[in-house]
C-alpha cells in the first residue's frame, strides 16, 4: 500500500508534516510530496536514531526533486519507533538549511526484513528450486534493481527472461552484469535500470524465470519469480 505524506513549505524556515505519524506495514511503501519549495531547493529525510535511513532499506528521490520514496524495510529493532524531520536544504551551499520540519515518527510494522529493490539469488544445488528473497519484487516505475548472486560454482551463469508481449520493449531501459564488489560473497550481480520507462502498457505484474546454467549453457536450476508494477513514485498531481 502507498502512504503519501505531504511536507508544505509555509514559510520563516517552517515545513508542516502531514501526517506526522504512521505505521509502516509489510509491503508499504511512502512517498513524500515537498510542496510550495522555493526554488533551487530540495527535500531531505534526516533520522535521528539509528538505523540511518530509519526503517527502510532504501531511499530515493521521485519523479522531480520535490519527491522522495521509501521502499523496503530492515526488520524488527529494539525500538521500532524511529524519529525523523524534514529538512528543505538549498543548492547554495552558503545558505543551506531553509527550513525544517517538528519531529514526525514513522512506527515499523514488519517482522522480517525486505531488502526491495534489492534481490539475492542463491543456488542451491542441481535440480533444486532457486532461493529467490524477495521472491515478488515491488518496483516504481524508473526504480533501478539490483540481483545478488550467490553459491554459484565456477563457470555457472545466469539468464533472464521477462515475460512481455511479443515485440514487446524490455522492462528495463538498460540491465547489465557486473563482478562482485572487494569483499563481497557475491559471484556476480545483476542490474536492471529505469523498470517500466519503455513499456507503452503498463503491467501490474510481470513474470521473469531466472535460469542458472553450467558452463557448457545446460540449464541446472530456475525459478520464476514475479515483479509488482507500482506506477509512478508520487501522484502526478505532485509532479
Amino acid at each position: 500500500m502507498r502512504i503519501d505524506v505531504i511536507v508544505e513549505y509555509t514559510g520563516e524556515g517552517i515545513l508542516q508534516v502531514s501526517p506526522c505519524d504512521f505505521e509502516y506495514n509489510p509491503g508499504d511503501w511512502v512517498s513524500w510530496a515537498f510542496k510550495n519549495s522555493p526554488p533551487d531547493s530540495f527535500g531531505y529525510l534526516r533520522f535521528e536514531n539509528a538505523p540511518a535511513l530509519g526503517p527502510f532499506h532504501s531511499l530515493r528521490s521521485g519523479s522531480s526533486s520535490e519527491a522522495l520514496v521509501g521502499k523496503g524495510n530492515t526488520g524488527t529493532h529494539t525500538d521500532n519507533r524511529f524519529r525523523y524531520k524534514a529538512l528543505l536544504l538549498n543548492r547554495n551551499l552558503e545558505e543551506g538549511v531553509l527550513a525544517t520540519s517538528q519531529e514526525a515518527w514513522v512506527t515499523q510494522k514488519a517482522a522480517g526484513p525486505d531488502t526491495t529493490p534489492d534481490v539475492t539469488v542463491t543456488y542451491q544445488g542441481e535440480g533444486q528450486k532457486l532461493l529467490v528473497e524477495p521472491y515478488t519484487l515491488a518496483l516504481n516505475r524508473g526504480d533501478t534493481a539490483l540481483w545478488h548472486f550467490k553459491g554459484f560454482p565456477e563457470g555457472y551463469f545466469a539468464t533472464f527472461q521477462f515475460e512481455v508481449a511479443p515485440g514487446g520493449a524490455h522492462p528495463f531501459v538498460d540491465f547489465y552484469v557486473t563482478p562482485p564488489q572487494p569483499g563481497s560473497s557475491d559471484t556476480f550481480r545483476a542490474n536492471g535500470i529505469g523498470f517500466g520507462v519503455n513499456l507503452d502498457a503498463q503491467p501490474t505484474r510481470l513474470e521473469y524465470h531466472v535460469q542458472v546454467r553450467d558452463s557448457d549453457g545446460r540449464i541446472v536450476s530456475n525459478d520464476d519469480p514475479a515483479i509488482d508494477n507500482l506506477g509512478p513514485p508520487v501522484p502526478p498531481t505532485y509532479y
